[in-house]
């Protein structure tokens, strides 16, 4: 949820990219590969086989490092100058940005590849292992010139940097009101903030902040944004559009009803942008399990399994998807029975797919394959095709629930039927990539 905090606020700005803003964005994409091999640890089978190994410590460090010290470099960057009344160089800044993200990604990205090495030993047997961890030691090296090309800046900005003013950055927030650095006081006199942007509405009385949000005081008192108010500070804050309104005639200026038109295409309504973001979550969750498979996959045979019986109830799987739209389609058209029909046959469908893979499990239990068995195969595999088939069985319930309750849908409800089908749809596609790496894989 964070990392879509982070985007959203990044997508609702203007980008400008100094130094500060790189670390910033490297990272979150750091911060997320770290937070995505850390979900593989929730997996007990993968983390017992992966403790006190290198797949550890890339974890570690891509979570500490390419979050917190990236976080703090770019604060350097940010803060220096109201601290110090200085810049810091921008030049040095992206050479430092630069070869400190290559550095990171040199020293730890290699080590995911060491699974089987143990932490914390100065040699190694293994020839396979040679070239990443030379790879790691070029990478550290890049990071301690990095770190000399920051140390080297702020001693030459220090003595001779830009001045940097009270608020080099543009910024609206009142820290950037004082000067640089601040003074002991911070201000002479207590400023007056009526919105989150104080030095917006400053620099623009015409159109501050204020007359455009709502507000509540601590008596419960509520300043509700005047339109009025709004309308006319717009237009005094942009002469375009007040020439705009003074050319049209002055009939045209009396306001007449205007039709609303019918919403037509996709619209992100609360309840499938919820499912949505459930599902990007769910997605991290089961690239994690797929990737801890692909890590053992490739001394698998896998010769229990029996691709032709599992392809039939994938089938029945996949054509779910296909009554599933048309579920919706007829819903949409206003004919319950057509939507109850189809329902009813997605649901038929899921339920095959889930008794199949039940059977299979039996024989698999029956040939002594258990997630308790020798080997890794009987763990990564009910692992992950488990917490698959338990999806289905979530997705199964929630259809059933919209079957109960269809006799209360009219058309313009279709807003949780969709978000139910998102999540039906994420399931069928998940499977696609399950059977192509555990069952189809081994053909090959």
């Amino acid at each position: 949820m964070k990392i879509f905090n982070w985007l959203g606020t990044m997508y609702g700005g203007s980008i400008r990219w100094h130094t500060a803003m790189l670390f910033m964005a490297a990272f979150i994409l750091q911060f997320t590969i770290g937070g995505i091999s850390g979900i593989m640890f929730s997996v007990v089978p993968l983390d017992y086989a992966t403790t006190d190994t290198y797949f550890v410590v890339a974890h570690f460090h891509y979570v500490l490092f390419g979050g917190t010290m990236f976080l703090v470099l770019g604060g350097v960057y940010y803060w220096f100058p109201k601290m110090t009344g200085r810049m810091l160089s921008e030049r040095l800044g992206k050479w430092n940005f630069w070869t400190m993200v290559i550095g990171f990604n040199l020293t730890f990205f290699p080590q995911h590849f060491l699974v089987a090495m143990p932490r914390r030993v100065y040699t190694w047997t293994n020839p396979e292992w040679a070239i990443p961890n030379m790879l790691s030691s070029i990478g550290a090296f890049i990071i301690a010139g990095s770190t000399a090309i920051l140390i080297y800046n702020i001693f030459v900005s220090l003595k001779s940097g830009r001045i940097a003013g009270p608020n080099p950055w543009n910024a609206w927030t009142l820290e950037w009101m004082t000067p640089s650095p601040p003074p002991a006081y911070n201000f002479a006199t207590i400023p007056v903030v009526r919105s989150r942007r104080p030095l917006w509405d400053l620099a623009h009385p015409e159109a501050p902040d204020w007359r455009y949000e709502r507000h509540e005081s601590s008596a419960g008192a509520v300043m509700e944004p005047s339109p009025t108010a709004r309308s006319e500070s717009e237009v005094a804050a942009r002469p375009e559009v007040a020439q705009a309104v003074a050319a049209l005639p002055a009939r045209a200026a009396v306001a007449t009803p205007v039709k609303a038109t019918p919403k037509r295409g996709f619209e992100l309504t609360p309840a499938r942008m919820l499912m949505l973001f459930f599902i990007s979550s769910e997605s991290i969750f089961f690239i994690s399990l797929i990737v801890m498979y692909s890590v053992y996959s490739f001394h698998f045979t896998s010769t229990q399994l029996e691709i032709p019986r599992t392809y039939f109830f994938s089938l029945a799987l996949f054509a779910s998807s296909g009554t599933m739209i048309t579920a919706e389609k007829y819903l949409s058209r206003g004919n319950k029975r057509m939507f109850n029909l189809w329902l009813l046959a997605t649901i038929t469908l899921g339920a095959t797919f889930l008794i199949g893979q039940l059977t299979e499990y039996a024989k698999l239990y029956a040939e002594n394959v258990t997630i308790h068995g020798k080997g890794e195969f009987g763990t990564t595999f009910f692992t992950l095709t488990g917490f698959h088939g338990f999806h289905v069985f979530v997705g199964l319930l929630a259809l059933s629930t919209l079957l109960y309750l269809s006799r209360d849908w009219r058309p313009g409800h279709e807003t949780p039927v969709k978000a139910i089908g998102y999540y039906w749809h994420f399931v069928d596609g998940v499977w696609v990539l399950i059977f192509s790496l555990v069952y189809l894989r081994t053909l090959f």
